[in-house]
């Protein structure tokens, strides 16, 4: 039954069986032509879909007021509701949508920082190495020189023992660089109100405050906070989280 859905023109309930179907055919299709409009409304054609709704609604019951009956006002009100809180359940999808694509941004320029801070480590490393090996064919050349040779060798050890020194430095800067876009905590979290009970998540952040991290998690994609079970710091953050992956890959869902 429509009832208090479709009245009369006084508000009364409709009493004739004929009046009734006529009222639930001006519903349906009044739902038929409002709800396309509810799944498709957006921040920029909310108003517009409210004023499209209005005028739905004052056309059906333009059509039906030579009977005496029309859709509710209440009603035309529950459905513009309805709208409303769809349209807020989809701006929530997209905010959480934009915020796990920022999460998911930082992680991959925090692990392009490691590749690049690792591939200068390396890079310095083969250059300390060169001069660590010219020095010391300069010494081996020293060591066979004549009296009058080896003035210009030992000028020549001094010069590669400075370039060695340098090299070895920039190798520790590297170094150093690389230690940092390393270390970090490796999390293990469970959520029992979104994924249910025994599933573990195991991640990694570089957060100085790594439960800030665990929060993001929590506020873009699921419904419920997560719970802790481990916050553990590494100097090779990345290295600790592959290396517990791969002991649970058996067990691994997604």
């Amino acid at each position: 039954k429509q009832r208090g859905i479709v009245t009369t023109k006084t508000g009364t309930e409709i009493k004739k069986r004929e009046l009734r179907d006529i009222g639930k055919l001006a519903v349906n299709a009044f739902n038929g032509e409002v709800d396309p409009i509810i799944e498709q409304v957006t921040y920029a054609n909310y108003a517009r879909a409210q004023e499209r709704i209005n005028t739905i609604f004052n056309k059906i019951n333009g059509l039906i007021e030579d009977q005496e009956i029309c859709i509710s006002t209440k009603y035309l009100q529950l459905k513009l509701k309805e709208m409303a809180i769809a349209y807020d359940y989809r701006e929530m999808e997209q905010r959480a949508r934009d915020e796990q694509a920022a999460i998911r941004a930082q992680m991959k320029e925090e692990e392009d920082a490691r590749a690049e801070a690792e591939e200068h480590r390396e890079k310095a490393l083969k250059e300390e190495e060169v001069y660590k090996t010219a020095l010391e064919e300069a010494r081996a050349e020293l060591a066979k020189a004549s009296e009058a040779e080896k003035a210009k060798y030992e000028a020549i050890i001094a010069e590669k023992e400075k370039e060695l020194a340098e090299a070895h430095a920039k190798t520790e800067r590297a170094t150093a660089m690389a230690q940092i876009t390393k270390k970090g905590h490796v999390y293990i979290i469970s959520n029992i109100g979104s994924f249910g009970e025994d599933v573990l998540k195991i991640g990694m952040t570089r957060r100085e405050e790594p439960k800030d991290r665990i929060r993001e998690l929590g506020d873009a994609s699921v419904p419920f906070g997560s719970d802790i079970h481990a916050m553990i710091p590494a100097d090779d953050a990345p290295a600790l989280e592959a290396a517990l992956h791969w002991e649970f890959e058996a067990r691994t869902m997604n």
